[in-house]
């Protein structure tokens, strides 16, 4: 007879019915980065929210603002946001400050927002943000 493998995911990750939501998230508790994010930062934010929702863009810093901007508009109610950005090894701490501050700005201050940041040799000038959304 088989034995049952136990599923490690946390409990709150199996509740999301989004699947590249769930694999998003638990792609970003796995790997660790220049800021990390962990299970507990995804549960603060994902932990009670009633739908979720996943926006990813690749660009340079002012193309990702103006496309977040757009696509902020679209959007409901948000109680909160994770925000995981990448870049290369010349990604400045400027351009994730702009980046995180225009999307802050645009959700307002009731939005609580936790973002993470790494580095990948091989994105040469642009920054991927992949921004997850809790309703």
């Amino acid at each position: 007879m088989a034995k049952k493998v136990k599923d490690k995911e946390p409990v709150f990750i199996r509740k999301i019915k989004n699947k590249a939501v769930r694999d998003k998230v638990m792609n970003t508790i796995k790997f660790p980065r220049l800021v990390s994010l962990d299970s507990s930062d995804m549960k603060y934010i994902l932990g009670k929210a009633k739908s979720t929702s996943i926006v990813s863009i690749k660009a340079s810093p002012e193309k990702i603002v103006k496309i977040l901007g757009q696509k902020l508009k679209k959007r409901g109610e948000v109680k909160g946001a994770i925000l995981l950005l990448e870049g290369g090894t010349s990604m400045r701490l400027e351009e994730l400050s702009y980046i995180t501050g225009s999307v802050c700005k645009r959700l307002g201050p009731e939005t609580n927002v936790i973002w993470g940041a790494g580095i990948n040799g091989s994105m040469g000038k642009e920054i991927s943000v992949d921004m997850i959304l809790a309703g």
